[in-house]
C-alpha cells in the first residue's frame, strides 16, 4: 500500500522511499480512498498531517473561513529562524498539489483550495524540539474550526508530562484495552 507521504513526496526524503512525485498515482489512491461526493461536498474541514526536516505540523483547509490554519508548536525565536522560512514554500506546494489532486480525484466534488491564504493558527509552542507530534495532536483535540483560544487552554497544562499523558491515552482507551484483552 503507498503512503500519502510517498505519493505527496514532498521531504525531501533522500532514503529508501524516495520516488519522483506522480500526479497520476496520487489521484488513483485518492480515488481509492475518497468518501463519495455527498460527503465530500459537506465537509467543513479537512486535516493533513505534514512532516518536514522532522518537525512535525498540521495543515487544515477550513471551508468556512476560506483558508488554511497552519498549527505549529516550534518556538521559532528560540530557533533563530522564522515561520516563513519553514512554512513559506512548502505551504504553497502543499496546498497546490493537494487542491489540484483531491478535485481531479473527486471528480470536481471537491472544491479548489490551493491559493487559500495560509494562517498561523495561535497554539503553545513547546519547550522540547522533538515533542512536535504529540503537542500538536494533543490541542487539535480543542480546535473547532473557528479562532478558539487553543493557546488559553493550553497554558494551564504541564507540558513536562505531556508525553507521558500522550502515551498512557494511546494505551488505555477502551479499543486498545478491548485488543490487549482479546486471547484469540
Amino acid at each position: 500500500m503507498r503512503s500519502m507521504k510517498t505519493l505527496l513526496n514532498l521531504d525531501f526524503l533522500n532514503g529508501p522511499h524516495y520516488a519522483p512525485f506522480d500526479a497520476h498515482r496520487l489521484e488513483e489512491h485518492l480515488r481509492e480512498v475518497l468518501p463519495p461526493a455527498k460527503e465530500l461536498q459537506a465537509l467543513k474541514m479537512v486535516i493533513v498531517h505534514v512532516i518536514h526536516h522532522s518537525h512535525c505540523t498540521i495543515y487544515c483547509i477550513n471551508w468556512n473561513h476560506r483558508r488554511i490554519d497552519v498549527f505549529d508548536s516550534n518556538n521559532y525565536p528560540a530557533l533563530n529562524t522564522d515561520y516563513k522560512d519553514h512554512h513559506g514554500d512548502l505551504g504553497r506546494r502543499i496546498a497546490k498539489q493537494l487542491s489540484d489532486d483531491l478535485y481531479a480525484a473527486s471528480r470536481n466534488a471537491f472544491k479548489r483550495f490551493g491559493n487559500q491564504k495560509l494562517v498561523r493558527n495561535k497554539c503553545p509552542v513547546m519547550l522540547k524540539p522533538n515533542d512536535c507530534a504529540f503537542f500538536i495532536m494533543r490541542y487539535m483535540e480543542l480546535y473547532d474550526g473557528d479562532d478558539s483560544p487553543l493557546l488559553q487552554v493550553a497554558e494551564l497544562e504541564e507540558y513536562n508530562d505531556l508525553r507521558s499523558h500522550m502515551l498512557y491515552y494511546m494505551f488505555s482507551t477502551p479499543i486498545t484495552l478491548l485488543c490487549r484483552c482479546h486471547r484469540n
